[in-house]
């Protein structure tokens, strides 16, 4: 049902609440904009107010792909109110249990991730807390990200999950239970793990490292495994999908922020041809750029209507002239609809769920993307020949600098009538076309 907001929400004209998700430290209020657009509301209640200059540095410091994604940033008195995206993603409690638990490889590669994104966190422009409870951890594609935060000198802790328990837990499912206090007691749990792992994460039940030191041992930990395990590690991590990344990238992307190089088959091929309008037919088994000739600057509205045979990668892209950063849309190979953001080589991504929304081959769709400098982008994805209809807010977009538009694909992708319209600058118009 939906209400009118009541308490801190009456501040945010922006949103109806439509319902109350609680978790076990947290709860998120969904909630619909104005453009019609559901969104999740995380409340960080303040125990300081913060100085402007902290409130300047905000913006950026929820950019970590470690942490769930953020659209929207709002400071009132006694809060900081993130703006999420509808995400998709599995509980870490959901896929490692007594019956289910983590490959030996896997576990340490996820507890990595965990404990770098912990070392991030602290020295953002802001400092961010967060805890390790499993029940906070959410993964996506094998990624894993954080669903509550905090500011470290700003806001109350949240309940902590202890660093020493969570790789034993990803390895055996469970946590260990106290009561019986003989090491050998718990290596039972974990005897099929190889010994260096296995004595690492028993060795951590005893001690209480910092999270510097905790990265140095799991890296000392790796170089100790027999070869084969390193090659099942980095092999894993080449044939995974990065909703975030291009689709022929040689990058993947840790959720420590960290770029780390890997082979990869092929590479996407140059842009062959520069059009102000028109069709584009992809004919290749590479991916494939194609350039619209016009720039933007100023609000402009992309549009185009998108074809596959087959479900592919299908990207349109914003570049500034540096090609450092880009922003954008893309699908993959299941039908699903994510964005991007390029920043300084490293990309961050939002992980959008479209409630039942997926492309399918054969079918035609408009595809209109709005660009206004300096607000979210905007995405209305419609099938041609029916109702079906989804509409989403992407990353914020700086202005004041000038951006390339290009168009990828692979062989039975067809993108027609492309093209980029000036709009009015007026928010009235975004919201009209959002909610035509």
């Amino acid at each position: 049902m939906t209400q009118e907001m009541v308490g801190p929400l009456h501040l945010c004209k922006r949103f109806q609440v439509q319902e109350s998700l609680t978790f076990f430290n947290g709860r998120f209020i969904q909630a619909k904009s104005l453009d019609g657009v559901k969104v999740l509301l995380q409340f960080m209640n303040l125990n300081d107010p913060l100085s402007q200059k902290t409130k300047e540095k905000l913006w950026m410091n929820f950019k970590h792909p470690g942490l769930l994604s953020v659209m929207d940033v709002m400071v009132k008195e006694d809060a900081v109110i993130l703006v999420h995206p509808i995400f998709a993603g599995e509980p870490l409690t959901a896929i490692v249990n007594k019956d289910q638990f983590l490959s030996p490889m896997r576990a340490m590669t996820l507890f990595r991730k965990l404990i770098q994104t912990q070392v991030d966190l602290q020295y953002l422009p802001v400092s961010i807390s967060t805890s390790l409870d499993p029940r906070n951890i959410c993964l996506f594609d094998d990624e894993p990200f954080f669903l509550f935060y905090g500011l470290t000198d700003y806001t109350t802790p949240l309940a902590q999950g202890p660093r020493s328990l969570l790789l034993y837990y990803l390895l055996s499912g469970e946590y260990p239970l106290y009561e019986t206090k003989e090491r050998r007691d718990f290596e039972k749990k974990i005897r099929r793990v190889p010994l260096p792992i296995r004595r690492f994460a028993l060795d951590l039940l005893e001690q209480d490292d910092t999270c510097e030191e905790l990265l140095a041992k799991i890296d000392q930990v790796f170089t100790e495994l027999p070869r084969k395990h390193t090659r099942s590690r980095t092999s894993d991590a080449k044939n995974k999908w990065h909703p975030a990344a291009v689709a022929a990238s040689s990058q993947v992307i840790l959720s420590s922020g960290e770029s780390v190089h890997v082979p990869v088959t092929h590479q996407r091929k140059a842009p062959t041809s520069l059009k102000e309008r028109g069709t584009f037919h992809f004919e290749e088994k590479l991916p494939t750029v194609e350039l619209l000739s016009r720039k933007i600057w100023k609000p402009s509205l992309i549009e185009g209507q998108l074809m596959q045979s087959e479900l592919s990668p299908f990207i349109v892209r914003l570049n500034d002239r540096s090609k450092k950063r880009s922003y954008g849309m893309q699908t993959n190979g299941y039908g699903e609809v994510g964005f991007f953001e390029k920043n300084d080589g490293k990309y961050a991504r939002v992980l959008l769920e479209s409630r039942g929304f997926y492309l399918k081959q054969g079918r035609s769709y408009q595809i209109k993307i709005l660009y206004l400098p300096y607000k979210s982008l905007r995405v209305l994805i419609q099938e041609c020949d029916g109702m079906m209809k989804w509409t989403t807010l992407g990353f914020v977009i700086p202005g004041a600098r000038e951006y390339q538009v290009e168009i990828e694909g692979v062989k039975g992708t067809i993108f027609r009538e492309a093209t980029i319209y000036e709009v009015k600058s007026d928010e009235e118009i975004g919201r009209e076309w959002m909610t035509s």
